[in-house]
């Protein structure tokens, strides 16, 4: 990384900043349509077709404050809403083509 940003301009300084060794645990927070609470955390990063990429997933509290569980979508899924154990987004598959998709959550 520092080759390549001297390249632009060899004669001044190069710092790269320090690349952190860990993933905040927390991405957001947001609440369902009934009130469930959901706490998106980050899953390990994979690299595929040369890009960084993680699975979307998030912890579900209900409206007590009980952890429900972890849910972790699929990564052509994209969350739009949660109520009850029903989840729904976009889908997008191989050809880009979108399709709306619901989910069922069975907890354990």
């Amino acid at each position: 990384m520092a080759e390549e940003i001297s390249a632009f301009d060899p004669d001044s300084p190069v710092r790269v900043p320090d690349i952190p060794g860990h993933k905040p645990p927390i991405r957001y927070i947001r609440f369902a349509e009934d009130g469930q609470l959901l706490v998106g955390v980050h899953m390990p990063s994979r690299l595929q077709d040369g890009e960084w990429t993680e699975a979307q997933a998030f912890d579900v509290f209900d409206s007590e404050g009980a952890l429900r569980g972890r849910v972790v979508l699929p990564d052509s899924f994209r969350f739009r809403g949660m109520r009850d154990d029903m989840i729904w987004g976009v889908f997008r598959d191989s050809f880009e083509v979108q399709s709306v998709r619901i989910y069922t959550v069975s907890w354990s």
